[in-house]
């Protein structure tokens, strides 16, 4: 059942980037791991929240030998932690995590979230009137939207806006 089940949800052995079933899969294919990680982080009294691939550790007792700990527990579970991505903040910095920049207790969407957001609005704005163009456009556009409306609720409006858009007839 098992292979059956792999040989459905994935292309060529490996998870389908992009796709509904990529997040669910990549979370129970390593939940070994998470466990291992977890209970490191609940033995110091440590936050460890998971988002996809991306693991994040918050709390006090966080230092560099926590943090040594980490990387070989998942390096024993076949993975390697992204050097660039691996960071170590104090308490008053401004954290970025998966595109969202964290300050205090205050969530903000990261200038270069802005610009993405500007820029597929610009592009839906030049081929709105033309309705094939546009519905190539307006799902990355609206995924972008809902992703950070949770973070800044006014884009709901800017969603709301594109869905009840209606194209110029020539």
């Amino acid at each position: 059942m098992a292979d059956l089940l792999a040989s459905i949800c994935t292309y060529s052995g490996h998870i389908p980037t992009g796709s509904q079933l990529s997040m669910p899969l990549a979370f129970w294919a390593n939940i070994r791991m998470f466990e291992q990680l977890n209970h490191l982080a609940n033995k110091h009294d440590v936050e460890m929240t998971v988002y996809v691939d991306d693991l994040t550790f918050s709390g006090d007792s966080i230092n560099r030998h926590f943090l040594s700990v980490i990387k070989k527990i998942i390096s024993s579970n076949g993975h390697v932690s992204h050097p660039d991505k691996t960071k170590l903040f104090h308490k008053s910095d401004v954290k970025v995590i998966t595109g969202v920049a964290i300050r205090r207790d205050d969530l903000f969407i990261t200038n270069k979230q802005h610009k993405l957001i500007y820029e597929s609005l610009e592009q839906w704005k030049g081929c709105r009137d033309e309705p094939l163009i546009s519905s190539l456009v307006i799902p990355k556009l609206l995924g972008r939207l809902h992703a950070h409306s949770n973070i800044e609720p006014r884009l709901k409006d800017k969603v709301n806006s594109i869905l009840n858009y209606k194209p110029i007839k020539r």
